[in-house]
């Protein structure tokens, strides 16, 4: 993941030259400056755009940064888990119980969760999800 930052008007223009190729993923953020791309986006960009912008590898260095400018859950990995995967609860009210995936409720998982033989519906996040294996 790379970090661009230049001047808004810099940053619009290099958004409209990078949303033309179709390899990249472009995310835009709440703050004017900023643009995040899933490649170095230097090889599709003029030379004057890449020496006035600041391109940088994302390093994960800038969560604080990702969560204010609200694009931290689009940036990190995380694996989409489809309808019957097997997964454990490793956060939240259900921690430590298993369950199967039944599909997502905008950026949350919808768990059929086995708790003490009962089995109850739970709305999770991503990051309180790990696949594992069907043991229950």
């Amino acid at each position: 993941m790379y970090l661009i930052h230049a001047a808004p008007k810099k940053i619009k223009l290099i958004l409209n030259i990078l949303k033309k190729v179709e390899e990249l993923k472009v995310y835009e953020t709440k703050l004017p400056d900023y643009l995040f791309v899933n490649v170095d986006p230097s090889r599709f960009l003029p030379e004057e755009f890449v020496t006035a912008a600041r391109i940088e590898y994302f390093k994960g260095s800038y969560t604080t940064f990702l969560k204010d400018a609200g694009r931290i859950s689009e940036l990190i990995k995380k694996e989409i888990y489809p309808p019957g995967t097997p997964v454990r609860i490793v956060g939240g009210r259900y921690e430590g119980f298993s369950g199967i995936v039944k599909g997502m409720s905008g950026e949350k998982y919808n768990v059929e969760v086995s708790v003490w033989g009962a089995i109850l519906r739970a709305e999770c996040p991503p990051s309180e999800v790990k696949k594992t294996e069907a043991r229950f």
